[in-house]
C-alpha cells in the first residue's frame, strides 16, 4: 500500500471532478467518464505516451498499462486507498 503522500500526489494528478466518483460497488455502477479509476489510467496512460487522453478506450486499456508493470503499479490506486484519501478531504 502506497503512504499518504505518494497517494495524495497522484490524486493530484487525476482532474478534480474525476477524483470523487468510483464506479461500482454500494454506490452502484456508473456509465460516465467522470471516475477516480478511469482518471488515474488516463493519468498513467499519458506517462507512458506523452500524449492526453482523448476518448479512445484502448488508449486507457488496462492490459496494455499492465505491460508498464513497474510505472503501472507506482502510479494505481486501489479502491482502499482512494477510501482512506476520500476521508482525509475536508
Amino acid at each position: 500500500m502506497k503512504t499518504e503522500a505518494q497517494v495524495d500526489e497522484i490524486m493530484q494528478q487525476i482532474p478534480k471532478d474525476w477524483r470523487e466518483r468510483w464506479c461500482g460497488g454500494e454506490r452502484s455502477a456508473c456509465a460516465c467518464m467522470g471516475c477516480v479509476q478511469i482518471g488515474n489510467h488516463a493519468v498513467i496512460a499519458k506517462k507512458i505516451n506523452g500524449t492526453p487522453y482523448l476518448g479512445d478506450p484502448e488508449y486507457i486499456s488496462e492490459n496494455k498499462l499492465k505491460e508498464h508493470a513497474e510505472l503501472y503499479a507506482n502510479n494505481k490506486i486501489t479502491r482502499e486507498e482512494w477510501e482512506a484519501w476520500i476521508s482525509r478531504q475536508p
